[in-house]
């Protein structure tokens, strides 16, 4: 795909340009749109293949979200100036950072642990 942003009279305009890949990618015998890095040959783990690049994106999603909400928290606490109910809103956002961290943990290895011979080998 390819964006365009225009500066017209003073005001922003943006328009969207899709265009077609020259060739779609392969995983298998699948036809994809996206380069998902499949390595294998056989259709039956191409749904796995694709599970793994998923959960790769969302692994950096859950970690960028962790540390902006450890950052956000951290600087709620230090900016509260004694004032309880910053510093609870604080305390409380970082909770909620660290719970998520967990979560995703506990689904990476429930994962593992449910699928057959583990999913990230």
């Amino acid at each position: 795909m390819a964006f365009s942003l225009a500066v017209i009279g003073g005001s922003f305009g943006v328009s969207l340009i899709v265009s077609t890949p020259a060739s779609a990618a392969e995983c298998g015998s699948t036809k994809t749109f996206f380069d998902w890095g499949c390595s294998s040959s056989d259709d039956k783990n191409v749904i796995a293949d694709v599970l793994v690049q998923i959960l790769n994106w969302l692994a950096i999603g859950v970690s960028v979200a962790v540390v902006a909400g450890l950052l956000y928290g951290g600087i709620t606490i230090a900016s509260s100036g004694g004032d309880q109910n910053k510093m609870k809103s604080g305390i409380s956002i970082i909770r909620n950072a660290i719970i998520a961290l967990i979560l995703y943990f506990l689904m990476y290895a429930g994962l593992n642990f449910v699928i057959p011979g583990g999913m990230f080998t």
